[in-house]
């Protein structure tokens, strides 16, 4: 009844999340993620489709946004496209074809498999219907008007919107029931928070959003200087805690510290001739440093003076000096730890370096 093998296919729904998680499944009941298995699910905020041991497909649009948005994936066999749709509009496709039909399959909606998505299998939001198509749809996903008239091809619906029991009934009269099983919910059942700013004369306004607690503060001209404090919230937490220089500067603490690593290393370097169309320079890198730092270098750049900024894969920061003064370098260590820096400029006098994870300012 649910073909996702050799027929076209169209799986849509109406969900809300700020999470991760599955939509739609095939996959073995009681199992982890197998190859053939296939999920339509949520992760790092984007819409996704998966074939085990295949391939994946991503939207490039995020939907963890707390709205409601009409999603679906829709395969076409005769080229194996898989085409992701967020609201009416495409978004995201590539070519997918399972191997073979995957055996004892089940369909599941919310949850695939232990180990499958991550870092979410249940989805941590709402849906509010999801319709199987055993056919390609295009056009009738433009609106949810169009949507709720196609009804050719249509294998199975289920409707979430409103309270359910232990079985969700195929309002298509299939007799595709979907069963109930509960899982253990992640709701927070632990002590209330209490949460407030020093002085309490800053105007700023506390705000409660889908379980979390949000400080808005003014756009404005004038400089701020509070303390945000909290708290679990007892029988005897009824007033706010004094707090000493609730206002204080905090400017210093950001001009950064003494230097961690004050040893000097000096290594030397071959300066190449310049009479011929290349000249090659022959700089000799601190390998045996006291700190046994490898020294794979990734990224360089020139502060105005003339000394030079490098970088290492394995997240050290390094100036060197003397570069434009004769044949011996200065070495100094000024940062360490980062992750994996691949990229390194100057500007304004100032390091920037492009991380792996995110970008850095020593």
């Amino acid at each position: 009844a649910f073909d996702m093998t050799n027929h076209d296919f169209t799986i849509s729904a109406r969900v809300k999340t700020r999470g991760n998680g599955t939509i739609f499944a095939i996959a073995k009941p009681d199992s982890d993620w197998t190859p053939d298995g296939q999920a339509l699910f949520i992760r790092d905020g984007r819409l996704v489709f998966d074939i085990g041991w295949v391939g994946a497909v991503s939207s490039r649009k995020k939907i963890n946004d707390g709205k409601w948005h009409n999603i679906a994936a829709v395969w076409t066999k005769s080229n194996q496209q898989l085409q992701l749709f967020i609201d009416g509009k495409p978004d995201g496709k590539g070519t997918l074809e399972a191997k073979a039909a995957l055996e004892g399959g089940a369909v599941r909606i919310g949850f695939a498999s232990p180990n499958f998505p991550g870092p979410d299998s249940f989805l941590t939001g709402e849906l509010e219907d999801v319709k199987f198509y055993q056919k390609r749809l295009t056009e009738e996903l433009k609106s949810s008007e169009t949507l709720a008239a196609a009804t050719d091809g249509l294998v199975a619906q289920w409707k979430f919107g409103e309270p359910i029991g232990s079985v969700v009934v195929d309002v298509t009269g299939h007799n595709h029931d979907a069963v109930v099983h509960e899982g253990q919910s992640d709701a927070s059942t632990g002590t209330p928070i209490l949460a407030g700013v020093a002085p309490a004369n800053i105007p700023a306004t506390w705000s409660d959003r889908d379980g979390r607690l949000l400080l808005k503060i003014p756009a404005g001209q004038a400089q701020l200087r509070f303390t945000v404090w909290f708290a679990e919230q007892t029988e005897t937490s009824d007033i706010a805690p004094s707090i000493v220089n609730a206002d204080q500067d905090l400017t210093p603490l950001t001009q950064g510290g003494p230097a961690r690593w004050n040893q000097k290393i000096t290594t030397t370097a071959t300066i190449g001739s310049d009479t011929g169309p290349f000249a090659t320079d022959v700089l000799i890198a601190p390998e045996g440093n006291p700190w046994l730092a490898q020294v794979r270098f990734t990224g360089l750049d020139f502060f105005a003076d003339g000394r030079l900024a490098v970088c290492s894969w394995d997240g050290d920061v390094w100036i060197v000096d003397g570069f434009l003064k004769g044949d011996q370098l200065t070495w100094q260590r000024i940062a360490s730890g980062l992750y994996q820096p691949l990229g390194l400029k100057i500007v304004d006098g100032k390091i920037h370096l492009t991380c792996r994870g995110d970008r850095a300012f020593p």
